[in-house]
């Protein structure tokens, strides 16, 4: 299975990335072009996205700086995510690996990887100048 690893150094403590990362409603804020929104209706959460509406389960560990987003599109297969917040010095690393699932064509998963790669400079960018 195709997949992408990317990483990013942000000059915040790892605790207060890990904060703002595991809290799904932050999503469009550094991943707008993978999600435009993202709303929850009790423990459900939703996330809009190109191919429609999925619903997005977020498991987190704060210990481990764990923040994996499981997602479940309109069919019937799930998909994850996986990233980590690691200390790096007095910042932080995040890591974030996503698989491309056999349906997905090869052009909208580039199309998600550049995707990631512009949010995770939007994340620092964001993070570093609070």
């Amino acid at each position: 299975m195709q997949s992408d690893t990317q990483s990013i150094t942000v000059a915040v403590e790892p605790k207060v990335l890990f904060e703002f990362l595991a809290d799904p409603m932050n999503l469009p804020r550094w991943a707008g072009g993978l999600c435009s929104s993202v709303s929850a209706e009790g423990s459900e959460w939703t996330a809009i996205t190109e191919l429609g509406p999925v619903g997005l389960r977020c498991v987190k560990n704060a210990e481990l700086g764990v923040i994996d987003y499981h997602i479940s599109p309109p069919l019937p297969i799930k998909i994850a995510v996986y990233s980590r917040v690691i200390a790096n010095g007095n910042g932080a690393e995040y890591v974030f690996t996503q698989f491309r699932p056999a349906f997905l064509p090869v052009k909208i998963f580039a199309k998600q990887v550049e995707s990631l790669k512009e949010g995770l400079q939007v994340l620092k960018r964001d993070m570093e100048s609070q």
